[in-house]
């Protein structure tokens, strides 16, 4: 995991900019609930322990300051080639023939019920936007899209 000193401008300016956004009005410090989603809309994958940990670690009367997000963020920060690779793996976990397909049940099943669970609906337009004509889920045209 890089330290913020290992980071590039660009990356820190995206943790800047997630900040920003997930920041109280009131404060010039994010709510520690707004912790997971913050890292989330920058394409990291922090469990829900790993969150728990640095909440309390890093919190301070509920909120989390720009410098401790920073730090955090680094901490989570994984490289795209890296996360991208990360995904190829986990999709050949239940492609053991390496068709670059799953079953929509088994889509439905990753997205629902393994790791963080996702609302019915949001899986339902994945499974919908990467259905092929055979009824299959094409899992590299998923990849592309997340890791853009």
């Amino acid at each position: 995991m890089p330290r913020t000193e290992d980071l590039m401008d660009h990356e820190i300016a995206m943790i800047a900019k997630a900040f920003l956004k997930f920041r109280s009005d009131l404060e010039d410090a994010m709510p520690a609930e707004n912790l997971g989603t913050a890292l989330r809309s920058m394409k990291l994958i922090p469990s829900e322990e790993e969150i728990e940990l640095y909440v309390n670690t890093y919190a301070k009367n509920g909120y989390i300051s720009q410098k401790s997000f920073l730090i955090i963020g680094a901490d989570c920060w994984v490289d795209d080639k890296a996360l991208e690779e990360l995904i190829w793996k986990a999709f050949h976990q239940f492609d053991k023939v390496c068709s670059g397909k799953i079953s929509q049940d088994m889509m439905r099943k990753i997205l629902l019920e393994m790791g963080e669970p996702i609302p019915d609906k949001e899986a339902e337009a994945i499974i919908k936007g990467a259905l092929g004509k055979d009824g299959f889920v094409a899992y590299s045209q998923l990849i592309l899209q997340w890791t853009k």
